[in-house]
């Protein structure tokens, strides 16, 4: 938690993201969207959920919680 701001998941900073966060499963861990994790997630039962549970469905919570996307659609990199 970004400089002791506990209260707001990304501590109040920027982040910027990248890329198609469905696309791939990350290596050894379960995807941010899961079917199973999204169904606890829209449960609103949270309490009933064991640690483990609860600590990944705050992630998509902090997911939520994003407010502002700008999307890139021009390739820049080959403008010459």
């Amino acid at each position: 938690i970004a400089k002791g701001i506990t209260e707001h998941p990304f501590g109040r900073l920027n982040i910027v993201t990248c890329g198609d966060p469905a696309q791939l499963p990350p290596p050894g861990a379960s995807p941010l969207f899961d079917h199973e994790l999204v169904r606890c997630y829209n449960s609103n039962n949270l309490n009933a959920l064991n640690q483990t549970t609860q600590y990944k469905v705050r992630g998509i919570q902090a997911w939520h919680q994003i407010n502002h996307v700008v999307v890139l659609t021009e390739i820049m990199r080959q403008k010459g």
